[in-house]
């Protein structure tokens, strides 16, 4: 199997469009890292995230400038470390050898973007790579500064409130994690009633019996609405799984800003 296949496989993107450009020959994954390099003549180490990656290279957002041409150790730092689930033995820092083959500098962010070419995706390297992004990818589900069990996400997606008699309510999602769901709608619901809920995430649609734990009224572009905080209740596999896989290619687009 091709490592764009594998890596495509591992981290959970199934058939989703990844972002492949016409002139280039390797899939480009997002994936937020957070990173450090060093190296001949660079200035100490330098801090950073990776926001890609694929078989030949990746591309970092960096607090410092590289030259073009420049060989550079990339470490690539996991949050295992501080967030270690039973049963698992991640490694905590994976370690790539490449060289800068373009540099940017982003005038508004005040970050310098860089392209690193690397071999990663031969024999031991390759698997060792898709392991650590396999489980650092995961753990960012379940870290939260707030100590829940589980991480919540803001995410851009809507709602259906099915009603018994098949009629819909739509609302906007506030927040969305493995447990629980906080939403607003024009219709208000009762603490402790339980609804069937429908996620419109990206693909598939994730149907979800929630109860309702709070509620509040709240004022949204000039109208009155309300907002209902509703616990899971019983996830079935699949729709489990779809939830998983749907925050987590979330998180490899647009990470956590």
């Amino acid at each position: 199997m091709r490592w764009t296949e594998a890596i495509r496989l591992s981290l959970g993107l199934g058939d989703r469009r990844l972002n492949l450009e016409e002139d280039r020959s390797a899939v480009r994954v997002p994936c937020r890292v957070p990173v450090s390099v060093t190296g001949a003549g660079v200035p100490g180490v330098v801090h950073g995230k990776m926001v890609d990656i694929s078989a030949t290279g990746m591309r970092l957002h960096l607090s410092h400038a590289l030259p073009v041409g420049k060989v550079i150790q990339v470490v690539l730092k996991s949050r295992q470390a501080a967030h270690h689930h039973a049963g698992s033995d991640p490694a905590r820092e994976l370690s790539v050898s490449g060289t800068v083959v373009w540099y940017r500098r982003d005038r508004e962010s005040h970050t310098h973007s860089v392209g690193v070419e690397a071999r990663i995706a031969e024999g031991h390297a390759g698997e060792e790579m898709l392991a650590f992004l396999r489980s650092e990818l995961t753990v960012s589900l379940f870290e939260d500064t707030q100590r829940r069990k589980y991480r919540r996400l803001h995410v851009p997606w809507a709602v259906d409130v099915v009603y018994s008699d098949g009629t819909t309510v739509r609302g906007a999602i506030r927040d969305l994690s493995l447990c629980g769901i906080l939403f607003v709608t024009v219709n208000t619901f009762r603490v402790n009633q339980e609804l069937s809920i429908v996620v419109l995430a990206d693909s598939p649609n994730i149907h979800i019996p929630a109860r309702v734990v709070v509620k509040r009224c709240v004022l949204e572009s000039h109208q009155l609405g309300w907002e209902t905080a509703g616990a899971f209740m019983a996830l079935g596999d699949k729709d489990r799984a779809d939830l998983t896989s749907a925050l987590l290619y979330f998180l490899r687009r647009h990470g956590s800003d």
